[in-house]
């Protein structure tokens, strides 16, 4: 039998623990073994975090020569998280709600619980700023960090002002969260109807009808609340628009989001989304965001749609001889940028065409002198400008080149992001409009999503964009 077994210490792998290994009982002498013990340790890097009472529970075992089990001898400290910023928002703040359906599953966005008042030199929220973590460390006496926290993000918006961490009203209204992390207050004015006894209405604030907006009348405003928007109505709002039942025939323009139960013969622009309960019929309209339908049998009837970011319908149907038209996909700014850029290129190129065309026939008049005459200056220039030529078709090569290079950076950056989600069926006729191809449906389809998408041709090899149709599980 061996003098001594040996004893190991190992390190967790997260280094927070250091253990005996299991050592089994030996006779014989005791001298040193306090030290074989000291010295395991002091291989394995130990340094911190001993835990005195095992240490001595383990030293009592191997001085008694008894077996000794594994035992935890050291603990290291794992780091304490801190807590990220946040906001502490000193009134009540109404989130941006669509309202709640009944059990028929309509939906009535009157129901959003009460508004937001506040007054002048109210303070409306507050940063409370991150608290940093505290390191922990290992039982080698390695730091281990705590995550870094991160401030939270609040603006102040229109009568809004920040004095230090704290935001604060400038003046009496309506507190609304108009994007998020930006507070904003606007002013109310409460109406029962836009009518012959208001006449038209421009205010910069909110603008809440008990009733509704007449046919032929105007408001315009910094948001809109009202019962519902009647026939040859213009209506212009900065922000936000909620209309409790239809917008029937309306020309509505919107910086925000508009919610509304029905939409039909309606000329509609929002810079957010647009969400209908029940159904869209006989429209026009261009969304920065996306339509949605939110009634699960909710449908859309011969109408021209835009969305920049999608469409989400039960239904989409194309009656008579007005079928519906679907366009994914908008142009920002950059777009307009590339288009320039394009309109350039395509510029210099043409420029290149007629020059290497008016150099072609001339150099063919020079070609018929010189078979009649054999002078030699006027083969000599031809030779020259035969040099120019071949100049002039290696510059057209290469801007054709960029052209191209251009055209394909521009249709893979602009194409593609936008998507349409029919949850039931898509009659035969709707077209599906992409920044670079379309599609017409040859037939119905059922439950279905389709995006614009750069693929390969089976039939041909050649690359290119198409409207995909794609199986309506995949996300959008």
């Amino acid at each position: 039998m061996q003098d001594h077994p040996a004893i190991k210490v190992k390190i967790s792998e997260n280094g927070l623990a250091a253990v005996v290994e299991e050592v089994p009982a030996w006779e014989g002498s005791t001298k040193g073994r306090g030290k074989l013990l000291e010295a395991a340790l002091t291989r394995a890097g130990v340094t911190r975090g001993l835990d005195k009472e095992a240490v001595r529970q383990v030293y009592s075992l191997l001085m008694a020569g008894s077996p000794v089990p594994e035992t935890v001898v050291a603990r290291g400290r794992p780091p304490r998280p801190g807590q990220d910023g946040r906001i502490e928002y000193l009134v009540s703040l109404e989130r941006e709600a669509i309202g709640t359906r009944d059990g028929r599953g309509h939906i009535d966005f009157r129901e959003k619980g009460n508004l937001p008042q506040v007054q002048e030199g109210q303070e409306l929220a507050r940063l409370i700023p991150p608290r940093p973590g505290e390191p922990g460390f290992t039982v080698t006496s390695k730091i281990i960090r705590p995550d870094k926290t991160k401030p939270a993000r609040l603006s102040a918006g229109k009568y809004v002002t920040r004095q230090g961490d704290t935001f604060v009203a400038q003046r009496q209204g309506l507190l609304i969260e108009l994007e998020p992390g930006k507070l904003s207050v606007l002013e109310v004015l409460d109406l029962k109807n836009v009518d012959n006894e208001t006449g038209h209405v421009e205010f910069s604030g909110l603008v809440r009808v008990a009733g509704g907006v007449a046919a032929g009348f105007k408001v315009k405003a910094g948001a809109l609340e009202a019962a519902n928007l009647e026939a040859e109505a213009v209506v212009e709002v900065d922000e936000t628009v909620t209309v409790d039942g239809p917008i029937l025939g309306v020309e509505l323009k919107a910086g925000g989001t508009i919610q509304c139960a029905i939409v039909r013969k309606s000329e509609i622009e929002c810079g957010g989304d647009l969400l209908v309960a029940n159904e869209i019929v006989d429209s026009t309209i261009k969304v920065q965001g996306s339509i949605k339908l939110l009634s699960p049998e909710g449908r859309i009837v011969n109408c021209d749609l835009t969305v920049g970011r999608g469409l989400e319908t039960g239904r989409l149907l194309s009656k008579g001889k007005s079928p519906s038209r679907v366009t994914l996909g908008l142009k920002g700014d950059s777009g307009m940028d590339r288009e320039v850029k394009l309109e350039e290129l395509s510029g210099s190129r043409n420029k290149l065409v007629k020059d290497l065309a008016r150099m072609e026939a001339g150099i063919r008049v020079w070609g018929r002198e010189w078979h009649e005459s054999r002078a030699p200056d006027l083969a000599q220039r031809i030779r020259r400008k035969g040099e120019e030529l071949k100049d002039l078709r290696n510059r057209l090569e290469e801007i054709t080149t960029r052209l191209k290079e251009a055209e394909r950076a521009a249709a893979r950056e602009e194409a593609g992001r936008a998507y349409l989600s029919v949850r039931h069926s898509a009659d035969a006729g709707l077209t599906i409009t992409g920044q670079r191809a379309s599609l017409v449906l040859d037939r119905p389809v059922q439950a279905f999503s389709a995006r614009e998408l750069f693929r390969t041709d089976p039939e041909t090899g050649k690359d290119g964009w198409a409207i995909a149709i794609l199986d309506p599980n995949i996300s959008p």
